[in-house]
Parts: structure tokens; sequence; C-alpha cells
């Protein structure tokens, strides 16, 4: 019995589990960098912060766009979960609202920002404690944010493997049945 080529290795290549998409890792890889850039912004949120406070006028302005692009990338980043498979979408939950809690102290940072802009540009008398407590938050802040950087990475480190070894497993079986001819 002569089977065409195509219909003898439909039937002898056993379905794949589904392949993670080269969207997935490009998906990811976006994320890396816009995690990134969350590290950059909170550190020029800080110095910027400072700077005003010392009466630098334009730098209350790059404090307020740098916090906007935070709050945006921020929210970017929250909205991703939704695009990305199952596991790694579930390691984002774990990360964003689990232990590390990386949406309640993201926003606790753009509270207290935004709080001491605030004050700042009002010359409030609580700027100068609000700069004080923004300053100490920004290690923190840096070291959480490299944490969720590296969640980022290594998801996408695993993505890109899975999609490597899917890859090859599909070429050896496509192999083995072009063999069989």
């Amino acid at each position: 019995m002569n089977m065409p080529a195509t219909t003898l290795i439909e039937t002898r290549v056993a379905q794949p589990a589904p392949m993670p998409c080269a969207d997935d890792v490009d998906a990811l890889s976006t994320l890396i960098n816009l995690a990134g850039r969350q590290r950059m912004l909170s550190q020029r949120i800080v110095l910027f912060c400072v700077l005003s406070a010392q009466g630098d006028g334009a730098a209350l302005t790059t404090a307020q766009e740098a916090l906007d692009l935070f709050r945006g990338s921020h929210q970017r980043l929250l909205a991703s979960r939704e695009r990305l498979p199952q596991d790694a979408a579930r390691a984002l939950q774990d990360g964003f609202f689990g232990a590390p809690a990386f949406d309640a102290r993201a926003r606790e940072f753009l509270r207290l920002a935004e709080d001491t802009l605030v004050a700042v540009a009002g010359g409030q008398p609580a700027a100068r404690r609000l700069v004080g407590s923004l300053v100490a938050r920004a290690t923190p802040m840096l070291s959480l944010l490299n944490d969720m950087t590296q969640l980022y990475e290594t998801l996408a480190r695993r993505h890109a493997l899975a999609q490597r070894q899917q890859l090859a497993a599909l070429i050896e079986r496509l192999s083995r049945a072009a063999g069989a001819n």
C-alpha cells in the first residue's frame, strides 16, 4: 500500500504538546526590557525628586514624566500576564501578588513619589521628610525590580529552551518518518 508521504508523516508523528510560540519568547524579551526600564525609571524618579527639592525647577517636570512612564510600564507589566502561556502567567501572578508583592510595593513607591512631588511643588513642610522616605525606598525598590527582571529572564530562557527541545523532537520524528519510506 503506497500512502502519500504527507499522510504517512501525519499518521506516524504523534501530536506534540503545544510548542511555545516564538511570539511568547518575543513577548517575554520585550517584558525583560520593560522591567529593566522600570529599574532606570525608579532611580530617575528619586534623583529628580531630590534635585527638585533642592530648587531645580526643571527637575520637577522630569520627575513627573519619569513617574508617569513608571506607572504606565507597571500597568503594561501587570497586563502582560494575560497574554503569556499559563505557566509564565502563573509565575508572574505569584511575583506580582504573592510573597514578593511586586504590585503592592510598586504602587506604594508610586504613591510615595506622587506625594513627594506634590509636597515639593507646593513647598510644603513635609517635602523634606517625604524626599528622605523616597530616598530610603530607592534601594529596596531597585532590588525588587531586579528580582522581577530576573523572573522575566528566567521565564524567557525556559520558554526558549522548551521551544528548541520541541522543535528538535519534531525534526527527529519527521526524520524517522521520512526514513521509513
